[in-house]
C-alpha cells in the first residue's frame, strides 16, 4: 500500500557492508540474478565513504547526509572529553537525527542499524529487531509495532557478535542463521510494505555484515583448518548474498510497477587488516621507551585478574545469553580504566579496523595533560614515527600503512573537536599472518593468536560501498564520482523534498526528476 503523491515511490534495500568486488563478480557470474537485472536497467556505481577513515561512521553519515566531524558519531562507544571517560553514546550528548523522520512523506523503515529509538514522526518504524549494529535497544514507533512483530515472527534472528574465535561447526550454523534472518526479514518487510500506506520504504539487512566478519576465511576458527574449510566458509557466505539477492526481488516484485528502487552498502569487507588488538601496546612499548614516560594505564585490580582468567570464549557465551542493553553495559564496564588522567598523554579509544588515538589535551578534555601547539604536535610526531617503526617479524613488511592527522585530514565542523587525533591505517597484508611482531626501537612481542584472528573476525572493513538505482526517475547510465553523502540528497530530490539539515553530499546526476 501507499500514499498518492506527486512523486514516484521509492524503495531503499541495503545490504549492510556488501563488499562490491564480491557483488560484481557474482552477479557476473549469474550468481545474483536479480542485482545483475537491476544494474542492466539502471544505474551502478562503487561509493567512497566515511568508512576509509572511521569505520563505524557510515550509517550516521548517510542518514544525517553529513560528514563525521559534522554529525561526530564513529563508534557505538567514544570518548567523552566533558566525562574523561568512554561511554555509550547517547542522544543527550551526541544527537543525531535521521532524515526520514523529519520528511513530509510517509515512511516505512525496518532495522536501520546505528540509530537511536524512533520518536513520533510521520511514519512507522522498528529499529534494532534484526540488526548488526545497535545505538540502543529494539524500539519502534508505534511501540506496540515491535511488540507485533516479536509476537508473529519471533525474537531477533541475530544475534549478538561473539567476539572470540569459534569452531568451524559453529560457524557454519552462524551462516545457515543469518540466511535464515534474511528470510525473516523480508517476511516482516513483505508485511509492512502491503500493509501500511508509504512513499518511501526502507530495509537493511544485517546478515551480510555479520557474514562477513566472521565467514570471510578460516582465521577466525578456533580448531585446525584446512583449505577445504576456507572454501565452505566462503560458499556459506555466497549464501548469504544469494538469499538477499532473492530479498530484493520479492520486495522489488511486492513495490508498485512506478516505484524507484536504491540498493546499496554504505561500507564494505576483505581479509581482516586490522591489528587494533594489538595497538595499546605498541603505545604501552612507545611510551615506555624513555623512564620518565607514564603508564598508559594503571595495573590490573582483583576483578580485573580475575575476569582475564576466565576464557574469552566462554565469557562471551555467557554473555550472548544477556539482554541486549546488559550486554553493553557489560562491554562498556570493562573499557574503563582507573586512570591518573593528569599523568596520561593520551588514551586508546575501541576501534573497529583503524586504530585510533586520542591526546589528553588542556582546554579540551577535562583533565587534559598536554598543552595545545609544540607539546600537542611534538607528542603526535612521536607516537607516528613509534607506530611506523614496527614491522613483521618474519618478513619486515610494516604493520601501520599511515597514520593520520584529523587536524590535517579531515575539515572542520562542528563535531569534529569529538573526533581522533590520530588515526591508524593498517598495512593491507591480513593481521593473522604475524608470529611475532619487531620494532628496531622499541622491542618485539608475540601475535596474541598467530594464524588467526583473535577477535574471531577473519573480515572486516573497507572503505567502499556500492549502489545499484533502477527506476522510471533515473537514468540507464553509468554513475560518476559518487559518495555516501549522496544518497541522502537524492532520496530526498526523488520524494519532491527539499534537503535536511546540514546534507553537504550532490544530486546524483542520474536522477531525472
Amino acid at each position: 500500500m501507499r500514499l498518492k503523491s506527486r512523486s514516484h515511490p521509492l524503495v531503499i534495500i541495503a545490504l549492510d557492508a556488501a563488499e562490491p568486488a564480491l557483488i560484481e563478480n557474482w552477479m557476473q557470474a549469474g550468481v545474483l540474478p536479480v542485482l545483475k537485472r537491476l544494474q542492466e536497467e539502471g544505474a551502478y556505481t562503487r561509493l567512497a565513504s566515511s568508512a576509509e577513515l572511521l569505520a563505524g561512521s557510515p550509517w550516521p553519515t548517510f542518514y544525517t547526509g553529513a560528514p563525521p566531524q559534522i554529525h561526530g558519531l564513529y563508534h557505538w562507544q567514544q570518548w567523552r572529553p566533558a566525562k574523561m571517560k568512554v561511554q555509550i553514546v547517547r542522544p543527550n550528548w551526541l544527537p543525531v537525527e535521521p532524515f526520514w523522520r523529519r520528511l513530509n512523506r510517509k515512511v516505512v523503515a525496518l532495522d536501520i542499524p546505528m540509530t537511536y529509538r524512533p520518536g513520533p514522526f510521520r511514519g512507522v518504524e522498528i529499529s534494532g529487531w534484526a540488526t548488526h549494529d545497535h545505538l540502543d535497544s529494539p524500539a519502534s514507533h508505534p511501540k506496540n509495532y515491535l511488540q507485533n512483530i516479536i509476537a508473529e515472527f519471533g525474537t531477533s534472528p541475530v544475534g549478538v557478535e561473539i567476539y572470540a574465535r569459534q569452531s568451524f561447526a559453529d560457524l557454519m550454523a552462524l551462516g545457515d542463521e543469518l540466511v535464515a534472518s534474511v528470510e525473516k526479514v523480508t517476511e516482516v518487510a513483505s508485511k509492512l510494505m502491503a500493509k501500511e500506506a508509504w512513499d518511501l520504504f526502507m530495509v537493511a539487512y544485517g546478515a551480510t555484515h555479520r557474514g562477513g566478519h566472521k565467514l570471510w576465511d578460516e582465521t577466525g576458527l578456533s580448531d585446525q583448518a584446512d583449505s577445504r574449510h576456507a572454501q565452505q566458509l566462503q560458499d556459506k557466505l555466497k549464501e548469504i548474498y544469494v538469499a538477499c539477492d532473492r530479498a530484493v526481488g520479492q520486495l522489488v516484485a511486492a513495490a508498485p510497477n512506478e516505484a524507484n528502487v536504491f540498493v546499496f552498502s554504505l561500507h564494505g569487507m576483505g581479509a581482516n587488516t586490522s591489528r587494533s588488538e594489538v595497538l595499546e601496546k605498541m603505545i604501552g612499548y612507545i611510551m615506555g621507551s624513555s623512564s620518565d614516560s607514564p603508564p598508559m594505564k594503571s595495573k590490573p585490580d582483583a576483578l580485573q585478574r580475575l575476569r582475564e582468567a576466565v576464557p574469552l570464549a566462554f565469557r562471551s557465551s555467557v554473555k550472548d545469553r544477556l539482554p541486549q542493553n546488559w550486554q553493553k553495559w557489560l562491554t562498556h564496564f570493562w573499557v574503563k580504566r582507573r586512570i591518573d588522567w593528569t599523568s596520561i598523554p593520551l588514551v586508546v579509544p575501541d576501534a573497529d579496523l583503524q586504530g585510533y588515538l586520542r591526546i589528553n589535551m588542556k582546554r579540551r578534555e577535562k583533565k587534559g595533560s598536554i598543552m595545545p601547539g609544540d607539546e600537542y604536535d611534538r607528542i603526535c610526531n612521536f607516537l607516528v614515527d613509534g607506530l611506523l617503526s614496527f614491522v613483521d617479524g618474519d618478513t619486515g613488511q610494516p604493520l601501520v600503512k599511515t597514520v593520520l592527522s584529523s587536524k590535517n585530514k579531515i575539515d572542520e565542523g562542528e563535531r569534529h573537536h569529538l573526533l581522533p587525533d590520530l588515526i591508524v591505517q593498517w598495512c593491507e597484508e591480513p593481521a593473522a599472518n604475524h608470529r611475532r611482531i619487531e620494532s628496531s626501537q622499541f622491542g618485539s612481542f608475540g601475535w596474541p593468536t598467530p594464524g588467526r584472528n583473535p577477535s574471531g573476525r577473519s573480515g572486516n572493513h573497507r572503505g567502499e560501498g556500492f549502489l545499484i538505482a533502477k527506476g522510471p526517475s533515473i537514468a540507464n547510465r553509468p554513475i560518476k564520482n559518487a559518495d555516501i553523502l549522496d544518497l541522502a540528497p537524492s532520496i530526498c530530490r526523488l520524494l519532491g523534498e527539499k534537503t535536511i539539515g546540514n546534507m553537504t553530499g550532490k544530486v546524483l546526476e542520474v536522477i531525472q526528476n
